[in-house]
């Protein structure tokens, strides 16, 4: 995958190409959707690697677990918004948005409460020295298992809409 790395700076492609749409060629559009699908896909594989290494750690060493499988979800739900919006941020405070789905993503109230309750394990597994994991919202294997199925719907929709994205 070749992506161009200034794309993400030149701000929202689809606000974009909406704005010049009568005077982009159907060649440019064409161009920034592809561009726009190349990034999506880099976010969403890097969404599987953070997921692949959560699923080696071993049930003692849960709290890369958790730091893990919640930034497999952060980045699967940067692409879909990517995908879905245009919008990409490379900022912390996007970490707050990992629940803004699309209207029209499946299970989207259950998937924005797990994956808002996600970051806050996370938060405790990575910055609470105290913490055992009876503190977390859900256990390990819960987020295991939220995470596998948010990956599986992100994928699922962007399919639907003629993404092919990574196997889960």
């Amino acid at each position: 995958m070749t992506v161009e790395r200034d794309f993400l700076k030149a701000g929202n492609p689809r606000k974009i190409v909406n704005l010049y749409a009568t005077v982009l060629s159907s060649d440019s559009r064409n161009s920034i959707e592809g561009e726009l699908r190349e990034h999506v896909a880099g976010l969403f594989s890097l969404a599987l690697t953070h997921f692949a290494f959560a699923e080696r750690l071993r049930a003692a060493d849960w709290r890369q677990q958790v730091s893990r499988y919640y930034y497999a979800c952060y980045n699967a739900s940067k692409a879909l918004r990517f995908f879905s919006e245009g919008h990409f941020s490379a900022e912390v405070a996007d970490h707050k948005k990992i629940g803004e789905l699309p209207d029209d993503f499946n299970d989207k109230d259950k998937f924005k409460l797990n994956l808002e309750n996600m970051r806050t394990d996370r938060n405790t597994s990575d910055y609470d020295h105290i913490a055992v994991a009876a503190d977390l919202l859900a256990t390990p294997p819960e987020i295991a298992t939220t995470t596998r199925d948010f990956l599986t719907a992100v994928r699922d929709y962007c399919l639907a809409r003629g993404l092919t994205l990574g196997e889960v």
